[in-house]
């Protein structure tokens, strides 16, 4: 599974995502509150096996900030 479908599968756990969503989907959109973000944050970790710095998360605008993100520090599968 490519890893932008498993974002969107673990985004999913905290808020559902519109079908036909992409890259440019604004956050702000989402009615995403503080506590969302910190589970959304907390299952991303645990899903990838990464650690999301505390002054990072607040800065993601759009979907494809998280896809970026998770993409560059994931570990890579064998």
């Amino acid at each position: 599974m490519k890893i932008e479908d498993r974002v969107k599968e673990v985004f999913g756990t905290v808020c559902p995502l519109p079908k036909d969503c992409d890259r440019r989907l604004e956050l702000k959109s989402l009615g995403l509150d503080s506590l969302d973000m910190v589970d959304l944050v907390q299952n991303l970790e645990e899903e990838f096996d990464i650690k999301i710095d505390d002054k990072i998360a607040p800065k993601w605008q759009i979907l494809g900030e998280i896809f970026d993100y998770v993409q560059t520090n994931a570990k890579q599968e064998s």
